[in-house]
Formats: C-alpha cells, sequence, structure tokens
C-alpha cells in the first residue's frame, strides 16, 4: 500500500501519483541546449574522479527535454529554494562546498526568494 495522496499545489492544481515516478540520480549537468520551445538538458554521471592531471571521465546518462518557458520556471524555483535555504545548507556541509556555495549564492538577488512561480 502507498503512502501516495493527492497534493493540491499553486492555481488550483492537483497533482497525483507523485510517489510512484521513477528516480534517477545524476551527477551534474554535462550539457544544456536551450532553444524554443524545447530545452534539453543531459545529466552525467562520474565515472573516474579528477585526477592528478586535473582530468576526470564523465558518462552522459540521461537526458530531459522540457519546454523552455517550464525550464526557466525551474531554474528560479530551485534559486529561490536555495537562498531561502542558504543559511541551513551551509551548517550541513563541509568548508570547501560551503564556500563554492557562498560563491554560487551571492549572485542570487534576496528577493528571488519572494518570486511568485506561476503555474
Amino acid at each position: 500500500m502507498s503512502n501516495d495522496f493527492n497534493v493540491r499545489v499553486d492555481g488550483g492544481v492537483t497533482l497525483v501519483n507523485r510517489l510512484n515516478v521513477p528516480e534517477s540520480y545524476a551527477d551534474g549537468l554535462a550539457q544544456l541546449m536551450v532553444g524554443f520551445p524545447i530545452t534539453k538538458l543531459v545529466f552525467h554521471s562520474l565515472l573516474e574522479p579528477k585526477q592528478n592531471d586535473g582530468t576526470e571521465v564523465r558518462k552522459a546518462t540521461q537526458s530531459l527535454s522540457i519546454p523552455t518557458i517550464a525550464a526557466i520556471e525551474m531554474a528560479l524555483l530551485i534559486l529561490s529554494a536555495c537562498k531561502q535555504n542558504e543559511q541551513v545548507l551551509k551548517t550541513i556541509i563541509d568548508d570547501q562546498i560551503r564556500a563554492r556555495l557562498t560563491s554560487l549564492l551571492e549572485h542570487v538577488p534576496q528577493d528571488i526568494a519572494a518570486t511568485n512561480m506561476p503555474g
């Protein structure tokens, strides 16, 4: 028996089947192709970590094609959530990653967290 239940989200939309979707993992974004009406994201997994000579081996593992407008909304939503949770995120990571996170989020305006995402 599933613990899945319908969730009402912004704009009167009901999300169903949210716990029964396949889950994927990627180490990072390998390629991004932005166009209209579709944006394509290609993700990778790390096969060989960075060597002394600075090289590493990555394998493209999955791709996602999404309407460009939805990709922009997704990017804003991710940035907003990270900015809102910045202090918590900084307490649960090591110093090297904390410095990188700080550097990335310092470019995100404070008011992005107040952005009203269209549904």
